[in-house]
């Protein structure tokens, strides 16, 4: 086999839908492969924990918990790889300057340019800077902004939208629950708007965790609904294969019938 040169990979193909399941835990080399997915691909300015630092090409800084969290592993387990990694020079860990003693230690991937080929417009500064802007200015993720576009508010602020994202990240791996708070959402903001009563927005759903007490059931009431009010609840589903027993081929038809979904989309299903 050749070991020279480079496979490039989009940096969610770890939480790809095709390789998700319940309770999914990373191997060694998927975690060592997420480490070099998240570490700055150019210098650049982060903010973690209410601290802006520093960091280089090659260097990460995220708590131990958080990798523990994306790896489906337990801290204990992090801590014991990241210390093998460290003892065969792979990675070395180091403490910010001038930050509170929580924040997590910057780590960095020896030979960085071994696992990331070195952009062809880094000797360009024009170019290098725009690189970081995109960067610094915090370009969201696609499948992110889908599920944002997704909820239904009619008012002018759906929430502070960071937040939904960081949200949204933390649970990326829990399809079913997106979903879930996706759908009661809705359903419940069309039910108020066909009473003419107040929507809350997305942020407060998700800070009450509201979507845990709504119950789309046979009664009805102020607060339920007897059914999902019709299948274009599911679109946002549907685009990402979710497969869920609620959505019948019927709708799926449906969808694709008045351009809901495009015809890929509805081959895939």
């Amino acid at each position: 086999m050749n070991t020279n040169g480079y496979v490039k990979f989009t940096r969610g193909v770890l939480f790809h839908p095709a390789f998700q399941k319940k309770n999914r835990e990373l191997c060694n080399l998927g975690a060592f492969m997420w480490l070099i997915m998240e570490a700055s691909f150019v210098k650049r300015q982060y903010r973690i924990n209410n601290q802006e630092i520093t960091l280089k090409r090659g260097q990460l800084c995220c708590s131990i918990r958080y990798m523990a969290e994306a790896w489906g592993w337990n801290k204990s387990r992090v801590q014991r790889y990241l210390d093998q990694l460290k003892n065969f020079s792979v990675i070395t860990s180091d403490t910010p300057n001038d930050t509170p003693s929580d924040t997590p230690n910057i780590l960095t991937i020896c030979n960085y340019d071994e696992y990331q080929d070195t952009p062809s417009d880094t000797s360009s500064d024009t170019k290098h800077n725009k690189i970081n802007n995109k960067i610094n200015n915090n370009i969201n993720d696609p499948a992110f902004e889908d599920w944002w576009k997704a909820f239904n508010y009619v008012g002018p602020n759906k929430g502070v939208k960071g937040k939904a994202e960081k949200f949204y990240h933390r649970n990326k791996k829990d399809s079913d629950l997106l979903v879930k708070i996706l759908t009661t959402y809705n359903h419940y903001s069309s039910h108020q708007q066909e009473n003419k009563l107040g929507v809350p927005m997305v942020t407060t759903w998700l800070n009450g965790k509201n979507w845990e007490t709504y119950n789309i059931t046979p009664e009805k009431d102020e607060f339920q609904i007897s059914k999902p009010k019709d299948y274009k609840d599911y679109v946002y589903a549907v685009k990402k294969q979710m497969r869920l027993l609620s959505i019948t081929d019927d709708m799926v038809v449906k969808m694709r019938k008045e351009n809901l979904i495009t015809e890929e989309e509805f081959k895939a299903w």
